[in-house]
């Protein structure tokens, strides 16, 4: 049996293929690791290219509501949780969808298929800490966000180093990992020490929200939930040049949705709590 992934390029797109991989013990996965953004700009020519070679394609972690034409296909399985694609499920009439209100997308591979996955325990806690950060939940706290700065120290294939390092589940981290995530947390420190802060109150609707935001290439959520609690702050914009985008974070008692203000101002989307876009003229002239 021939399988093929498409994954979102975060911790919760690499769980989701591991997942997919020990569900499909024995057949051939495939895994192309992507962002949103470029989904539809790759996946149109490569499908009429290899849709032959695979029994299944799955697409996982990944808003593909703005290219249902070309992904509401027989043989296609869509897999998501972001609020956005929610809203235009009903548009599918040819895929299987599992589009559900859920906090990760590996959450909803494991509720579907748990009898199926007989996972151990180990194999357990590495789903519920995926998704303990996804949902920035972080019920596991340190360990929680030390797996997702692990996963981003890495280069490369980060899924497939994910697959690798964590096959078996999680039951601790290793002196290897633990010096990377140590490398991690350093940078994180120096960079937040050297960083520009700029602040200000917004009217966003009929609230006044205070908005903290810097300029940084790595560790953007780590950098905007730290901008958040040191400058008493509703929500964080962290603006990457490098990639020419713009991340928003909320505080956790924030109710301004980040993926509504991320279409208005950078042309993106996300979920509530955490979105993204481009830096566009409208984000400039905010």
């Amino acid at each position: 049996m021939n399988i093929c992934v498409w994954t979102d390029a975060d911790l919760d797109g690499a769980c989701s293929n591991l997942l997919l991989k020990w569900l499909f013990k024995g057949a051939k996965v495939t895994t192309k690791v992507i962002t949103a953004k470029r989904f539809a700009d790759e996946f149109p020519a490569w499908y009429d290219l290899h849709k032959s070679n695979f029994d299944k394609i799955f697409i996982c972690d990944l808003d593909v509501g703005s290219s249902i034409e070309y992904v509401d296909k027989k043989g296609i399985v869509i897999i998501d949780h972001h609020e956005s694609h929610l809203m235009v499920k009903y548009k599918y009439a040819n895929a299987k969808i599992l589009v559900c209100d859920m906090p990760s997308t590996a959450m909803i591979i494991y509720n579907e298929w748990r009898e199926e996955l007989k996972l151990t325990k180990e194999q357990q806690l590495l789903v519920r800490l995926v998704d303990d950060y996804d949902s920035y939940t972080l019920q596991y706290g340190e360990i929680t966000l030390s797996l997702n700065r692990l996963f981003w120290q890495w280069n490369g294939d980060r899924c497939a180093k994910f697959a690798e390092e964590f096959g078996e589940g999680f039951s601790g981290f290793t002196a290897l990992q633990q010096n990377s995530i140590n490398l991690y947390n350093k940078r994180l420190k120096d960079t937040l020490s050297k960083m520009d802060v700029a602040k200000g109150d917004v009217q966003l609707g009929n609230r006044t929200q205070t908005i903290v935001a810097g300029v940084c290439d790595f560790g953007i959520n780590d950098i905007a939930t730290t901008l958040i609690k040191d400058h008493d702050a509703d929500i964080a914009i962290v603006v990457n040049p490098k990639s020419g985008t713009v991340s928003f974070r909320r505080a956790k008692d924030c109710r301004t949705p980040l993926h509504k203000l991320a279409a208005t101002l950078a042309g993106g989307g996300g979920h509530e709590a955490s979105a993204g876009g481009k830096i566009t003229d409208t984000f400039l002239e905010f």
